[in-house]
């Protein structure tokens, strides 16, 4: 596939991005740090996982609809019951790497009641209970470079049912801004982590 110049977005974060608490470390709870370079990094995966979400969950709402659709299919892939069959998609996802200097910070999650969601039969919670901190490492006031490889007709325009007329590039850099404030990336996005905001 021939390619068009990339999309280049730089993001900041809004407050703290949490990517990869579920990965096996030395730490009990896991930071992504690229395994040469040292530095915390967004895989190249997860940008897209968190993408191809957005898209689904705001334009079809579920995926079974969204692999009805050609554009989507064209652009992220499909499987074999994708309206394009099996394919591998036109956007290119690139590892997210920091373009300043990243701050790590210590973060803490602090269950007060644990063996009452833990027990089959616990006590009501109650001040009886002990808190049981738990430390995990996240990342703030640093930004990203965002980058996606488009197709080599990834500037021209085209007209969708649901899009209306517009290029590839429009729609992904429209669906990355919006994706990473909305949703956010990485873990805890439910109560304001992995927020990302477009730099004036």
């Amino acid at each position: 596939m021939s390619t068009t110049e990339p999309l280049i977005l730089p993001l900041s974060t809004d407050w703290r991005v949490a990517m990869g608490l579920g990965a096996a470390s030395v730490l009990e709870n896991a930071l992504s740090f690229h395994h040469i370079y040292g530095f915390p990094y967004i895989p190249g995966q997860s940008f897209k996982g968190a993408i191809r979400s957005f898209v689904i969950n705001m334009y079809f709402g579920s995926e079974s609809d969204a692999l009805q659709n050609v554009m989507f299919c064209t652009l992220f892939g499909s499987d074999d019951k994708g309206v394009t069959k099996e394919r591998a998609g036109e956007l290119i996802f690139f590892d997210v790497y920091p373009s300043t200097a990243p701050k790590i910070e210590m973060d803490i999650l602090n269950p007060h009641y644990p063996d009452y969601y833990r027990d089959k039969n616990p006590k009501p919670p109650g001040d009886y209970y002990s808190p049981v901190p738990v430390n995990f490492l996240t990342v703030k006031a640093t930004t990203y470079n965002f980058i996606v490889v488009l197709p080599k007709d990834g500037d021209n325009e085209f007209d969708d049912k649901i899009w209306g007329v517009t290029t590839k590039r429009k729609l992904v850099n429209e669906w990355i801004g919006k994706a990473l404030s909305i949703f956010g990336i990485g873990a805890k996005t439910a109560v304001g982590y992995g927020r990302f905001s477009k730099i004036n």
